[in-house]
């Protein structure tokens, strides 16, 4: 007779969502918010981190506010979607703009 032990089911590791924002209190209030609902969160302050912590990461899902210094939240979400490696990871787009062409800038990148 052959004593085998049953695989454990596997822990599915968090999922990742990359909170991007460059007003930090508010990028870590909606961490925080996230955080309850048993989501691992990373933040970033300003377009450059959010490229270069989207590559590291390749998180789940990125939240990114649109209006930063330096590059702006249409500048990021077209980069990330313009690379192979990344273009596959959703992105929602927070903003207070609400003219139609910011939003249809928005569905263009």
């Amino acid at each position: 007779m052959v004593n085998r032990e049953l695989p454990q089911p596997q822990q599915k590791s968090k999922q990742v969502v990359l909170v991007v924002d460059d007003e930090k209190p508010l990028a870590q209030a909606i961490a925080a918010t996230l955080d309850l609902e048993g989501l691992e969160t990373v933040l970033a302050y300003d377009g450059t981190q959010a490229l270069e912590l989207t590559r590291k990461l390749h998180p789940d899902l990125i939240l990114l506010d649109v209006m930063m210094p330096g590059k702006s939240g249409f500048e990021v979400c077209s980069t990330i979607k313009q690379d192979p490696a990344t273009a596959s990871i959703p992105v929602i787009i927070l903003t207070a703009k609400t003219e139609l062409s910011d939003r249809m800038a928005g569905i263009s990148a």
